[in-house]
């Protein structure tokens, strides 16, 4: 992959993010208060590992602390390590989930050689914790599952492969007053890391391998759920599934003759169910695995049977014009009618199994705008029994409620029986709501509903994608389309498509389904059959505006969580789809000015929303800073 066409998009290229390749480190580790390439002050000295060294800084503009990883010297001198370096950083910088490390920065320094940051995060890994605890109670394990799906479809709806979930790559983080935080790091052996460089090399840990992978076949997202499978199996147990002492011992034969010991041998309370999902995740073919994480977790957590807390969606904030946080344009829409609070009352003073007070139960009614929104409810909260209401409007705990839910774009509608279970007041990253445990009778007019949504459509590698049609200037492309039909002059499969758009923030298959629905392109070998091409017509405006939404939504969302990085990387795709917009231009600027401390670049993006409003006093304004 060339970095023309890593780091550029539309006509603004990443100059100042890619490696100055003649930089060499020297010999030599940053001491405590050393100056990393002019802009990251070193605090302390975290550890080390195989590649290199971990560090707390502190950006010396921002006054905000991060974690610095330093490739390691004799690394450095490999060309192979340098691309694979950027790519981890390119790997984990755009997914956009808050339980993955976010990836802020990276560079060359003189000094001190290649190095990326960061966020810090302050917590120990699950490793540490289980060498502690040993074996976790059940509610913990569903908790850490519903986390770990959610993550890992985000990462697998890249077309990327972690290939080294373990422990020691999962941080836990406590935090006062709120629920564990989990987030999942090191993607130094994902696909699009280790695809970059020529090597046949094996990378990952055998305790926690898949045959597959061992055997150094090309893995898939079916790779992470057998790993995921043995570390579930290692938080209910204290022990890991299949122990192994060398590289060998993770190839099919050896473990199909080692086998593991069954749960029920560590502890008696578990549920019977929980073994057998755990059995078919762990399987040592991988066609007999689940099709996905979400199912895998989904069976999980019905077998475990237990309700979780249903939390928030930090993307339904957004920084208001005070830098405080609003209702983000794309969260969900909530009413409560009127009379629900006297019908709540009626319902805790009475016994909620007779039919006249089922027809008292108050009605929440809640309407998603977008099938990616009611995605990521799924994978936070739905998997699991639950759903979170975002909402100023606290019912009782307890409150038995009839949850509404509506899917706009589709026309969808499912009623759907809960009680209300927890209460979210105001946070920084969360918005005010209740969690509402769904009932057991739910579940199957729940998954109708979601059939009918295609959440998470998934294509198998394999499919052949064909263009049939030139797009024309009325056609009105989203950036994703458009940029994906540029790059098909010949037929592509799938798992090229997921490789070729990997580190982007699109949802990959859902580009790919869409254009063939709008007749863009032809999908052939899925189920022997091609899929219908249809044409779909779209208000003309409509689909860049939305588009526009998303991404000022996101770019709040990474700047929130202090991923500067992949704010600019967003707000640099608005500008790509909307080059009048001279907010995006401006904002863009001070990224540069703030956080890169790049004045040269600012001044540019500053005269280039000159050019579109010449007599802009905020822009005159903020060149005049410079």
């Amino acid at each position: 992959m060339t970095d023309d066409l890593m780091f550029e998009y539309g006509d603004t290229e990443y100059d100042d993010f890619s490696f100055a390749t003649e930089a060499q480190p020297q010999a030599g580790l940053p001491e405590k208060g050393s100056v990393v390439d002019g802009r990251y002050r070193v605090k302390r000295r975290i550890g080390e590992g195989g590649f290199g060294w971990v560090f707390e800084v502190e950006h010396t503009m921002l006054g905000q602390s991060f974690a610095m990883k330093i490739l390691h010297t004799r690394l450095a001198q490999d060309q192979d390590w340098h691309v694979r370096f950027r790519q981890e950083a390119r790997a984990t910088s755009l997914i956009g989930h808050e339980n993955i490390v976010f990836v802020t920065d990276f560079g060359a320094c003189p000094t001190y050689g290649y190095y990326f940051v960061m966020e810090y995060l302050d917590g120990q890994s699950l490793a540490d914790f289980l060498e502690r605890h040993r074996q976790l109670d059940l509610q913990s394990v569903v908790r850490f599952s519903l986390a770990a799906s959610s993550a890992l479809s985000a990462v697998h709806d890249l077309g990327i492969v972690h290939s080294d979930l373990k422990p020691a790559n999962v941080m836990r983080i406590e935090r006062p007053g709120r629920d564990v935080v989990w987030k999942f790091l090191d993607f130094g052996t994902s696909n699009l890391v280790v695809n970059s460089i020529e090597s046949e090399s094996v990378f990952g840990t055998p305790a926690y391998m898949p045959p597959e992978q061992a055997a150094g076949i090309e893995v898939d997202h079916r790779a992470d759920q057998f790993a995921l499978g043995c570390i579930i199996y290692e938080m209910l147990t204290g022990e890991i599934p299949f122990p192994t002492e060398r590289w060998s011992d993770a190839f099919a034969e050896k473990r199909r003759k080692q086998g593991w010991t069954p749960i029920s041998n560590y502890r008696k309370d578990i549920p019977p169910g929980v073994e057998d999902v755990i059995k078919r995740a762990l399987a040592l073919k991988r066609v007999e695995r689940f099709e996905s994480v979400s199912e895998f977790i989904s069976e999980f957590c019905s077998a475990a049977g237990q309700k979780v807390t249903p939390v928030g969606d930090p993307l339904d904030l957004r920084v208001g014009a005070q830098r405080g946080f609003e209702r983000s344009m794309t969260a969900p829409k909530v009413s409560i009618p009127n009379d629900a609070a006297e019908s709540m009352v009626v319902l805790l003073q009475e016994d909620d199994s007779t039919d006249e007070l089922a027809s008292l139960m108050p009605r929440i009614d809640i309407v998603f705008n977008s099938v990616d929104r009611l995605r990521r409810e799924y994978r936070r909260n739905l998997v699991g029994g639950g759903i979170y209401v975002p909402s100023d409007s606290l019912p009782p705990l307890g409150t038995p409620v009839l949850v509404n839910m509506t899917l706009l774009p589709k026309g969808l509608n499912v009623e759907l029986e809960g009680r209300v279970v927890s209460h979210n007041l105001q946070e920084r990253a969360l918005p005010v709501g209740f969690g509402v445990a769904l009932e057991k009778k739910a579940e199957v007019k729940l998954q109708d509903f979601l059939n009918k949504s295609q959440i998470a459509p998934r294509f198998e590698p394999n499919v052949l994608v064909s263009s049939v049609r030139e797009p024309s200037a009325g056609d009105n492309l989203s950036a994703g389309e458009a940029f994906l039909l540029t790059r098909l002059p010949d037929p592509m499969r799938v798992g090229q498509i997921r490789q070729m758009l990997a580190g982007l923030p699109y949802e990959v298959d859902e580009l790919i389904a869409e254009l063939s629905q709008r007749g863009f392109v032809l999908l052939e070998n899925v189920d022997r059959t091609s899929i219908k091409v249809e044409a779909i017509k779209r208000a003309p405006s409509k689909d860049r505006k939305e588009e526009v939404k998303q991404i000022l939504e996101l770019a709040d969302y990474f700047e929130r969580a202090g991923n500067f990085l992949g704010a600019m990387d967003v707000i640099r795709r608005g500008v790509e789809v909307e080059s009048g917009r001279v907010d995006l231009r401006l904002r863009l600027a001070r990224y540069y000015r703030d956080f890169r401390g790049n004045k040269e670049a600012a001044r540019r993006e500053a005269e280039a929303a000159l050019r579109v409003e010449p007599d802009n006093k905020a822009v005159h304004t903020f060149i005049a800073g410079l």
